[in-house]
């Protein structure tokens, strides 16, 4: 499945609260939505992959999930915003 195939999911999952990463996978593996392998769960790292492949495309559900880690390291303190959202 393409990332363009679930943007609409995506934004649904974030318009209901999904706020994290995680959110939007757990949301995703209970809809039944198959990774681009068909196979196995969403995970938070194949949901920024998709997110990124979504903003590059300049949709917006793409680029407006903010996120934070548990523990920032100290390279990343500032976390709290989409990698891909840029500076």
């Amino acid at each position: 499945m393409r990332a363009a195939d679930i943007a609409l999911t995506i934004k649904a999952l974030q318009e209901a609260g999904a706020a994290t990463l995680r959110a939007i996978a757990d949301g995703l593996n209970a809809q039944g939505i198959p990774t681009a392998r068909g196979s196995g769960e969403w995970s938070p790292t194949q949901v920024v992959r998709v997110l990124g492949h979504l903003c590059a495309r300049r949709d917006p559900a793409g680029c407006k999930i903010r996120h934070t880690s548990p523990e920032p390291s100290a390279a990343s303190k500032s976390a709290d915003v989409h990698p891909l959202d840029g500076p």
